[in-house]
């Protein structure tokens, strides 16, 4: 993503020689997701968002066909009074040798976006409408489902062999990452929906004392693969995610110095103790995370001077900020998989009430 957006900076001449069909005026019923079909047949998921302010009027978004995997790149602009311009790229980039189509689509009242797609070799124009939804929709891949050994790892059951081999593979890296003894690696599922998994692992190390590691990962269990924490926040959120995520884990701290402090309720930490834990700030890992009821989990890690082994064992996992499914939306890439863990409302205008036929008047006759 990174890189199509480097892309775009190369494009900006060609945007500039353009004025007169991009506008900069951002319209006010632009929605992020929408929901349509190709000449009233095929399924489309699209997904927009604005580029950053150096980019002002131009827009770049994903869309797919049906149950396909393959996102397709859209890129374009406003053009006034009520249309979208957009060009449609089989692979992020601007190279016109990777053009696949053109899109021309008109804001309509009721919020959804009617026009026409046609194809970069020409051909006719077939009509094409969008309907505004909250989200990208539940996963548009094989159905899927964990199977939880009594012994060893869980595996994927899905259609998809590739799928499933790559998250016993990516399942196997994480274990490997943890430093162990043989035969102390413990795998714990804590979240499994929306075609999403979420795992809890465990080892420990033997010697003149027992230490302990834990890990996080969660998988996207269309493709198999890991997700990463860094990669599913918009890079254009970050920094408000950041600054709110710092705002929950001090809430959780002083919950915790409250309970565990030394005039809390059930006293454990010294006085160093509270110093160090309202010292944290948070630090995103950008490799784990965690799902666990209702709620997406970035863990952080306490360090301080003076922390004693003892207490060292007690944070472990302990602390992170945590965010409702609902609250992380509004911080998450446009493509994110974690979209899928608050499923679309259709956006539909008010109900039309029809107005009462008037009672028929009686008049007097003349006298």
């Amino acid at each position: 993503m990174k890189a199509f957006l480097l892309s775009l900076l190369c494009w900006l001449p060609l945007a500039a020689s353009a004025q007169s069909a991009f506008s900069e005026l951002h319209p006010p019923h632009l929605a992020g997701y929408y929901d349509g079909t190709l000449q009233g047949k095929l399924a489309i998921h699209a997904y927009f968002f604005p580029t950053d302010k150096d980019l002002t009027g131009l827009l770049t978004g994903f869309y797919r066909y049906g149950q396909r995997k393959q996102d397709l790149h859209l890129v374009g602009g406003f053009s006034a009074p009520d249309s979208l311009l957009l060009e449609e790229y089989k692979v992020p980039t601007m190279d016109v040798t990777a053009r696949t189509g053109h899109l021309r689509l008109q804001f309509q009242a009721d919020g959804s976006l009617r026009g026409t797609w046609r194809a970069e070799k020409g051909g006719p124009r077939l009509p094409l409408e969008l309907h505004p939804v909250a989200g990208p929709g539940p996963a548009t891949c094989a159905p899927t489902r964990l199977v939880r050994h009594a012994k060893g790892w869980p595996t994927l059951a899905t259609a998809d062999k590739q799928a499933a081999m790559v998250f016993t593979g990516s399942l196997e890296a994480e274990f490997v990452m943890n430093e162990s003894d043989p035969g102390t690696e413990e795998c714990r599922v804590e979240f499994v929906g929306h075609n999403l998994v979420s795992v809890w692992l465990t080892s420990e190390m033997r010697g003149a004392s027992i230490s302990r590691s834990h890990r996080w990962s969660t998988f996207d269990a269309c493709t198999g693969l890991k997700l990463s924490a860094m990669e599913e926040i918009d890079p254009h959120r970050l920094s408000a995610f950041l600054e709110e995520a710092n705002r929950r884990l001090r809430q959780q701290l002083e919950d915790y110095i409250a309970e565990r402090g030394p005039h809390g309720s059930d006293p454990l930490l010294t006085e160093d103790d509270v110093e160090g834990l309202r010292m944290q700030e948070f630090a995103l890992d950008p490799e784990q995370f965690r799902l666990e009821a209702g709620q997406v989990i970035f863990p952080h890690q306490v360090q301080y001077d003076m922390m004693s082994n003892f207490i060292s064992k007690d944070y472990a996992g302990r602390f992170g900020a945590a965010f409702s499914f609902a609250d992380v939306q509004s911080f998450l890439r446009p493509a994110s998989p974690l979209h899928r863990l608050v499923l679309p409302e259709a956006v539909r205008p008010a109900p039309h009430t029809p107005k009462l036929p008037r009672k028929p008047t009686t008049r007097k006759p003349r006298e």
